[in-house]
């Protein structure tokens, strides 16, 4: 690959500029390496005539490394700039190793963005088959058992499945607005409450564990602001959750009120439930979890909320916590969430 004690000019595209500079950083080259970022998004796209016709600045290097899917012959750039060319790897992370310092730079750390499972039917189950359930989403990815409740039945053994939840060391959630059933909840040891709104706002002075606060009717961003600020006010763990709607029912302007939410409330955690797009498409989930997981991660949103309750989304915790790590990955790496797992 030549002399390393050699001077480098690497040239790149736009999207790929960041991710080179971060590997080249690692490499702890920079005083021998420059990077040339041509106006040209994707650097694959770049052949060796417009590399030559857009190095017009001197380059102070004795090898050029253009991108490995650059088409054309090298010798149009050697003859234009004076340097040794050559086409480095297809990957710009097999840079490292391509030069002969290193085996790529691959990233092991994991998303910190937390799972809800949420049993649907919880109130018609026994305490047994809660218990299954719960091991089943623990063992796919999910940090929190979200006990759904039912708005007519009621669920007489609440306080048993929560303790027995608790006993084996999982992290809780009561979906309810029914305030007898929060109370026992987090009697029993409940961890988080879905949902609060203005509606039962009072019960905010009884709890003292996670809060997820949702709009009232009709995604109503100012009265969901009055509660979060309220409850800010009171010194309250809260999640900001604005609700996303199925698809055909308003998800891009729930995607808008996300970044809106954010914006005002940089440093407060939200949540996003998901299954309301994939319980309700006659699409596959994987790619459906994965895209909202992406959001979501771009959108730096803390808890994800799923279900598995039809066939069509089984599975959803585990193509969730695959998707989350695989996003976390790519935005780690400065790269797209491709070819990284």
């Amino acid at each position: 690959r030549g002399d390393l004690m050699q001077k480098y000019c690497f040239v790149t595209g736009l999207l790929a500029s960041k991710a080179l500079r971060k590997i080249i950083k690692g490499m702890d080259m920079q005083e021998e390496c420059q990077v040339k970022t041509l106006h040209c998004k994707v650097a694959a796209l770049m052949n060796t005539d417009f590399i030559a016709r857009h190095l017009t600045e001197p380059i102070d290097a004795e090898i050029i490394v253009i991108p490995g899917l650059s088409r054309g012959d090298t010798r149009v750039i050697a003859d234009q700039t004076g340097a040794k060319v050559i086409k480095g790897p297809n990957d710009v992370r097999e840079l490292p190793y391509f030069l002969g310092l290193g085996t790529g730079t691959e990233v092991k750390t994991v998303s910190k963005m937390k799972i809800l499972g949420e049993i649907v039917d919880a109130p018609a189950m026994t305490v047994k088959q809660i218990l299954q359930r719960a091991r089943y989403y623990k063992k796919y990815g999910a940090d929190y058992i979200d006990l759904g409740t039912h708005l007519d039945d009621s669920f007489h053994h609440l306080e048993d499945t929560v303790k027995a939840l608790k006993q084996e060391g999982f992290f809780v959630s009561i979906d309810s607005f029914n305030p007898k059933e929060i109370m026992t909840a987090v009697g029993a040891g409940a961890d988080m409450v879905l949902s609060l709104n203005s509606t039962n706002l009072h019960l905010a002075e009884r709890l003292d564990c996670k809060i997820v606060v949702v709009p009232d009717h009709e995604y109503q961003l100012d009265k969901l602001y009055q509660t979060v600020n309220h409850l800010l006010n009171m010194k309250k763990d809260i999640i900001i959750d604005p609700v996303f709607p199925p698809l055909t029912y308003g998800l891009g302007e729930a995607i808008a009120r996300y970044v809106k939410v954010r914006h005002d409330y940089p440093q407060v955690p939200m949540c996003m439930g998901i299954a309301n797009v994939t319980e309700l498409v006659d699409a596959d989930s994987p790619g459906v979890n994965a895209v909202l997981t992406g959001i979501a991660s771009e959108l730096e949103v803390d808890y994800i909320l799923t279900t598995e309750y039809s066939v069509r989304a089984r599975g959803s915790v585990h193509e969730i916590s695959l998707a989350r790590n695989l996003v976390h990955q790519a935005k780690e790496m400065l790269q797209f969430p491709k070819h990284i797992d």
